[in-house]
């Protein structure tokens, strides 16, 4: 019983990591194949590996989006993401402090509909809300900015962190504070480092989540944006040709795009998966 145990469970994973990891490494390997080998009637699965797409689509541009280079969407991607998720976190710790800590009728009454309104702009269809913030954006100058990217994101982003930072907050035990209290700290000290010392793994785990729902997020950026704040996601989409225009080099350039989107989620969870685990684990105990 107990090696039949072990050996489905090692064939689950395996099929699991297959069904994950099996069409990333599908893409990587096209990614790096010539037209001819990509046209080719038989699979070809020893081939001379080329960086041609590779160069092309960072030295040289791209022919499906004239004018347009994909280095800067990547680097927009990057300041949007990253300052989303950024601001978000700031934004939810002193707010999920005070949720987790305020015992009032008055603030209860806030701070409810608070968490509930950070779900609702995840759970509405997102072109129901675009529409009217576009209308919005454009009376303020926000539409095509990074800027005004960030700002949305940032209000969206709080649906990930607030839950988990107020959940967090709320399993650290009393008897913690009060003796902080006890020895004289301040309530901002007791904010500043024990609390956030002590959901320091939280705060890691929920800042990639939010950085790869920002960065792989497309249809607020293809309504707000035009031409100077254009993300990745929408860089590729308005480079996709129609399905009839496709070919060898389509199919080339669509692997690269691919691996430049998957790369960063793939480096940034690697880096962190220490806290990541370590966040589950305390929600597994707990």
């Amino acid at each position: 019983m107990p090696f039949f145990r072990h050996f489905t469970r090692v064939v689950g994973l395996a099929v699991a990591a297959a069904i994950v990891v099996g069409p990333i490494a599908w893409t990587l390997i096209e990614s790096f194949k010539s037209e001819e080998d990509l046209i080719s009637s038989t699979p070809v699965w020893l081939f001379a590996p080329t960086l041609e797409p590779y160069r092309y689509l960072l030295v040289s541009g791209s022919s499906f989006l004239p004018g347009r280079s994909f280095v800067q969407l990547l680097l927009n991607s990057f300041v949007v993401a990253g300052s989303s998720s950024i601001a978000a976190v700031l934004l939810s710790l002193p707010l999920a402090f005070l949720i987790s800590r305020v015992r009032s009728n008055w603030f209860s009454r806030f701070s409810t509909p608070l968490l509930y309104l950070s779900f609702a702009f995840r759970m509405v269809p997102q072109f129901s809300i675009a529409i009217p913030l576009l209308n919005v954006y454009r009376t303020l100058g926000l539409t095509d900015t990074l800027f005004g990217l960030i700002l949305l994101y940032s209000v969206l982003n709080l649906s990930i962190t607030l839950p988990v930072f107020s959940g967090a907050f709320s399993r650290i035990s009393p008897e913690v504070n009060d003796a902080a209290l006890l020895d004289g700290c301040s309530q901002s000290t007791l904010f500043l480092r024990i609390a956030i010392g002590s959901i320091a793994a939280n705060i890691f785990s929920a800042l990639p989540l939010a950085f790869l729902l920002s960065w792989n997020e497309l249809p607020y950026a293809r309504i707000l944006t035009r031409s100077d704040a254009l993300t990745a996601p929408v860089g590729v989409l308005m480079m996709i040709p129609p399905p009839k225009d496709f070919d060898a080099e389509v199919f080339q350039f669509m692997g690269s795009v691919a691996i430049f989107q998957i790369l960063p989620a793939m480096i940034l969870v690697l880096l962190l998966r220490r806290f990541v685990l370590r966040a589950w684990e305390d929600y597994i105990v707990d």
